[in-house]
């Protein structure tokens, strides 16, 4: 699945929990530490975060980053990952474009 279908599936149909606290996910706990210290708590705040954006723009290749704009790479695949299972889809890689 392309960052832009999965930018088209968050537009299109919300399907996420946004008030879910980040630390109820099965994110590992260091990158919940690290989220939470840049102020982001529930995964509403992760999905409006840049560098979310950033990632599903196709300006990043998602496996060659460690992090975009300071939010680690775990969290936002995380993100990705419950999108593309939240919306039916079957279970495909993700490539940039």
């Amino acid at each position: 699945m392309s960052m832009s279908e999965i930018a088209a599936i968050v537009q299109s149909s919300p399907s996420l929990d946004r008030q879910k606290a980040i630390g109820t996910t099965d994110i590992p706990t260091g990158v919940v530490n690290s989220l939470a210290g840049k102020g982001i708590h529930t995964v509403g705040a992760l999905l409006d975060t840049d560098a979310f954006k950033t990632i599903t723009s196709g300006r990043y290749d998602i496996d060659s980053v460690r992090e975009v704009n300071g939010i680690p790479i775990a969290a936002l695949r995380w993100l990705l990952d419950e999108i593309i299972r939240q919306s039916g889809s079957p279970t495909q890689n993700l490539c940039a474009g």
